[in-house]
């Protein structure tokens, strides 16, 4: 059987000889890979492979196609042959130029080169320590990788073991003369490049594969981003493709079910490398603890878990977390009958549609252990009666005799005004209401809290009642609820003080009859002002009662509740805060302190006027004391006396007119406000004007 090709050239050459000569002893220590050093001793084997090589008249060299075939088998495990090598510059393996080889047969090789190509960019990927050292999940992906590159490898054995037989086969035939193998028996069992282009089809697919997902994650991404991107991958037509890339996806994730198991059943998140979709904010002051100490991370979570599993999961961890570090002493891990669903599954990526089920069953248990602890331990409940008496003046006794007492002090300016004298104040409403029945631990919360002072401010405007709250209460009720509270308290407290200046001026005019009427001698039908300011006294009065009606009825009670209602139907703690939140947002909105800046203005405005009144009115009660109580003067100074009241009327008149157009406004920011928002279950604006008398006189006016 004839190997060599007729040489082109004169062989006898002693140039052409040097060159081939020294091209075999380079070649020489890549065939000893293939054959032992026994075989190649053999002389008719280094002969075989001398002839392989000639070179054309374009001293172009000849190559046999079994040495091409052993330089494709160190393309396809990256690394370069003899005469098939990497060029770094063009990004691909290129053949040696001195080669003389067919344009079909260079195609083929570039095409067989690819697979080399890939795989060299895997290897590359999966050893680089950069992207391994950001997570587990990184290692998991490389690690799954390396076990789909097990077949690559037994692939490349395959073919390297044909390769040895068939050298073998040239050995044992140029020993045995007389049992040679015909020219069409070797082609028959010789590995070509043809041969191994078809052997590769199936693992390069594969390959492609592989590197589309390396693509897709790039150097930069950990932990659920890793996830989500394979994930992705997994939705494809091909079964083959999809069975890999799910392959892949069931190592890659075991590190993040690890994790959600650590955290669910034990309320410990492991997570050395911050590649976990729950993150661990440290350093942070009680009240903060339960919303913010862990949160989600958006992009970490997989995309095969919803937001709403994933938001389920934060709580159950938390849960479990908060219970251990604030009541210690008792075991609160999830027992280990609830690892597995019903069915017996545990959590992984292959049994991902059980999730559900473990996650519903964990999640019952850790909620009811921790709302228990909450309304049972830690009174929740009670606390938010305490403050609805307490702030939201729902203990009419303890406000009315607190109001009593500290009325006089807060009217001096805001530097005369003594904390301490105010507190003892307080202990003495306390003593002498109801609320010395209270629980201990409530009623000794509460204390005193000036607030801010503006210019000219006095006492009643700085006044507030404050209710202290300690951990790990303050993880529920924050220091932002009681602002809210203190915000709610003195909204209404204003209110109660223009209620209290108009009673104090009820009773002055009901004591002074006879002095008031007695005021006609210095100024004629000075007696019908006095009628007039009883009318628009009643009418503000009248206002406040059905304002406050308003207020603690229909936003107060139903606000309340409707809070009772959702702690009640609370299946998570975040639900309960959550629920009381609201219940804050929505006294506020309809109380005018958070959804309309201009009503609340608008009222602020009406109850200066009502101030105003009232001030008027002292100043009257001042001037007849001042008359009863210098009678021998009196007849010297009537026409003084006159002009006072002179003036009086003159304030009162105008008084009058600017509480009417300020009520008027106010009732027309209601009426605005009620299209935008349902604020109340019955119209604030016909319990303010139920007969339509400030709307007739209003059209009576524009008339």
């Amino acid at each position: 059987m004839n190997f060599v090709n007729k040489p082109i050239l004169n062989t006898e050459d002693p140039i052409v000889l040097k060159k081939r000569n020294e091209l075999v002893t380079d070649l020489t220590p890549a065939i000893t890979n293939f054959i032992s050093p026994d075989d190649f001793a053999s002389n008719n084997l280094n002969i075989k492979f001398k002839d392989q090589l000639n070179f054309n008249s374009n001293n172009l060299i000849n190559i046999e196609e079994d040495l091409l075939v052993k330089d494709i088998i160190y393309v396809f495990q990256g690394i370069d042959g003899t005469y098939i090598k990497f060029d770094y510059k063009l990004d691909s393996y290129v053949i040696d130029k001195k080669l003389s080889i067919t344009k079909p047969k260079r195609d083929l090789i570039g095409r067989l080169g690819e697979f080399g190509w890939l795989f060299k960019k895997v290897i590359k990927f999966v050893n680089n320590s950069d992207f391994k050292n950001k997570g587990l999940t990184n290692q998991s992906f490389c690690s799954s990788i390396n076990d789909e590159l097990v077949e690559f490898y037994r692939l490349i054995t395959i073919l390297e073991s044909q390769i040895n037989r068939n050298l073998l086969m040239i050995h044992n035939n140029n020993n045995n003369i007389n049992n040679r193998i015909t020219d069409k028996e070797y082609q028959i069992e010789n590995l070509t490049l043809k041969r191994m282009f078809v052997w590769i089809q199936e693992p390069l697919k594969k390959l492609k594969v592989i590197v589309s997902l390396i693509d897709s994650v790039g150097y930069q991404m950990k932990g659920g981003e890793i996830l989500s991107v394979i994930e992705m991958q997994s939705k494809h037509g091909d079964q083959v493709i999809c069975d890999l890339v799910k392959t892949i996806q069931i190592k890659t994730s075991q590190p993040v079910f690890a994790m959600i198991k650590t955290w669910i059943f034990e309320g410990i998140l492991q997570d050395p490398f911050k590649e976990f979709f729950i993150q661990q904010n440290h350093s942070l002051p009680n009240e903060r603890i339960w919303k913010e100490r862990f949160v989600l991370a958006p992009k970490l979570i997989p995309c095969f878990l919803s937001l709403i599993i994933s938001k389920r999961i934060l709580v159950i961890g938390k849960s479990i977390n908060y219970m251990k570090e604030f009541f210690s002493g008792k075991d609160y891990n999830i027992p280990p009958e609830y690892y597995r669903s019903n069915s017996g599954v545990s959590i992984d990526y292959e049994h991902l549609s059980e999730l559900d089920l473990i996650i519903d069953q964990v999640s019952k248990l850790s909620s009811e252990r921790l709302l228990k602890i909450v309304l049972e331990k830690f009174k929740f409940i009670d606390h938010l009666k305490a403050l609805k008496r307490y702030l939201l003046l729902g203990q009419g006794d303890f406000i009315q005799y607190l109001m009593d007492l500290v009325g006089e002090d807060l009217l001096k300016p805001v530097k005369e005004v003594m904390r301490h004298k105010l507190l003892n104040s307080l202990e003495t409403a306390i003593r002498n209401s109801n609320v010395q029945f209270d629980d201990p631990d409530l009623k000794n919360r509460l204390d005193i809290s000036l607030l801010e002072a503006k210019e000219k401010s006095i006492g009643w405007d700085i006044f507030s009642l404050d209710y202290h709250v300690d951990a790990p209460l303050n993880t529920i009720l924050r220091s932002t609820d009681i602002v809210k509270y203190k915000k709610i308290f003195h909204f209404m407290w204003g209110i109660k003080r223009v209620e209290f200046s108009l009673n104090s001026i009820w009773r002055k005019f009901r004591a002074s009859g006879e002095s008031l009427r007695s005021l006609s001698l210095y100024l004629a039908d000075f007696h019908q002002d006095i009628h007039r300011s009883h009318l628009l006294m009643n009418e503000m009065i009248l206002f406040l009662r059905n304002l406050q009606y308003y207020i603690m009825f229909e936003v107060l009670e139903c606000s309340w509740k409707q809070l009772v209602k959702e702690i009640q139907e609370a299946q998570d703690l975040d639900q309960l805060i959550d629920s009381h939140i609201q219940y804050l947002h929505d006294i506020s909105s309809k109380t005018f302190l958070s959804n309309s800046e201009s009503t609340y203005e608008a009222f602020k405005i009406l109850q200066s006027k009502i101030i105003k009144f009232t001030n008027l009115q002292y100043n009257l009660f001042k001037l007849t004391i001042a008359i009863q109580n210098n009678q021998k003067k009196v007849s010297q100074s009537t026409q003084m006396i006159a002009q006072e009241l002179q003036t009086y009327r003159n304030h009162l008149n105008n008084t009058h007119q600017e509480y009417t157009k300020q009520l008027n406004i106010f009732q027309s920011e209601i009426s605005l406000l009620k299209f935008n928002q349902d604020l109340n279950p019955i119209s604030l604006t016909y319990m303010l004007d139920f007969n339509e008398f400030y709307k007739n006189n209003k059209s009576s006016n524009i008339i």
